[in-house]
């Protein structure tokens, strides 16, 4: 089978590249051939069939005009030659809907939270319900999302499915480090901004005793939202937790795999914002636990998904910082039970494989019929 997989990005320190690259390799492990499209191919490292620049991908200034135009190169340059169109995000599912009417193959979409309600109420939300209406399946990232969606657009609520993500293969068998071999420190992932919840979090820590208190690794772009970093800047200053809180910004996943390895506990408070903002899945928590890390998120958002509540980690309501605190007390300073939800994690992580969330994928598409791209 050919497939046009059309995604943002390929770049694999974003959560939308991941999940392209999860998504071709498993595609390609399965003999099929990807056709990739997005609006760069950075760090494709090599792993991709063909890959075509869509510039439609890149903004989402003019998109149905953007992607109308890049649908007709497609359609010229591949004609009989794509057996399925499938968006790995929602950047892409009105040039994915273009792109199978105009060929006349499936589509199929996959969408993760936010932006797939946003596009349907206030960026060009005629283009994206007919765009999604024509979706042969729409496939979402978490139970809490699929909620959403259904709610938003209940018309398409027999063709939503939640689909389990897979994890990047690298994070297979790796060395689950004890209790006695890890630092006391604490590690969270993700852009800072109101919707990771990191002032929550520097928050709780001043409610941890100053001896009990541990470093807290934080990992991700700090230029998203400028006035947010400040506030949980000033809000370190004022309380003296400057040696409590390290930042690292963007650091290579070489890096990022060595603070899994050594730290003992992986906290992403996730928060839902006044603009509508949510967490759609989170697959920074099965990182960390592939490393046996336990890990704490949040109720009410796509953590719901993948922490076993006081099995892996906890999952707590959101905005609560002395629930937070009391449980960042409870993994790290008990070891019987730090070493309990280690082994869990790192068991429950195990199940979430590209490999498995691929196999959905193609069990809802017509396989009869396939295409030589080399003709």
């Amino acid at each position: 089978m050919n497939i046009l997989q059309l995604s943002q990005t390929l770049n694999p320190r974003s959560g939308w590249g991941r999940v392209a690259n999860g998504v071709i390799h498993a595609a390609r492990q399965d003999g099929h051939t990807i056709i990739a499209g997005s609006c760069s191919p950075e760090e494709s490292e090599g792993k991709l069939d063909k890959w075509v620049f869509l510039r439609s991908q890149k903004k989402w200034t003019l998109k149905p005009f953007m992607a109308a135009m890049d649908s007709l190169s497609l359609v010229l340059r591949f004609k009989n030659k794509i057996d399925l169109v499938l968006c790995t995000d929602e950047a892409g599912v009105i040039l994915g809907a273009f792109v199978s009417q105009l060929l006349g193959v499936p589509l199929v979409i996959m969408v993760h939270g936010t932006y797939a309600l946003r596009c349907q109420k206030s960026i060009y939300p005629r283009f994206h319900k007919w765009a999604y209406g024509r979706a042969s399946r729409i496939f979402i990232s978490s139970r809490y999302t699929k909620k959403c969606f259904d709610e938003l657009v209940p018309a398409l609520r027999k063709n939503t499915h939640v689909l389990r993500l897979g994890r990047d293969e690298s994070f297979s068998k790796k060395l689950n480090l004890g209790y006695s071999e890890r630092k006391y420190q604490i590690v969270t992932v993700g852009a800072v901004k109101e919707r990771k919840g990191l002032l929550l979090l520097v928050k709780s820590l001043l409610q941890i005793p100053q001896l009990q208190r541990p470093k807290l690794i934080v990992v991700g772009a700090l230029d998203e939202s400028l006035e947010y970093v400040d506030e949980v800047r000033l809000f370190i200053s004022d309380n003296y937790l400057g040696d409590n809180v390290i930042f690292m910004g963007k650091i290579p996943d070489d890096e990022l795999y060595s603070i899994y390895k050594q730290s003992m506990l992986f906290v992403l408070p996730s928060q839902n914002t006044a603009a509508g903002d949510f967490e759609g899945f989170g697959l920074v928590h099965l990182e960390a636990q592939s490393y046996g890390v336990p890990t704490i998120g949040s109720h009410e958002c796509g953590n719901e998904d993948v922490i076993l509540h006081s099995q892996t980690g906890f999952l707590l309501p959101q905005g609560n910082t002395e629930s937070l605190a009391a449980c960042i007390q409870e993994v790290m300073c008990d070891e019987s039970k730090w070493e309990s939800f280690s082994s869990s994690a790192y068991e429950f992580a195990a199940q979430f494989t590209w490999e498995a969330a691929f196999s959905d994928i193609k069990s809802c598409v017509d396989l009869s019929q396939h295409r030589d791209l080399t003709k």
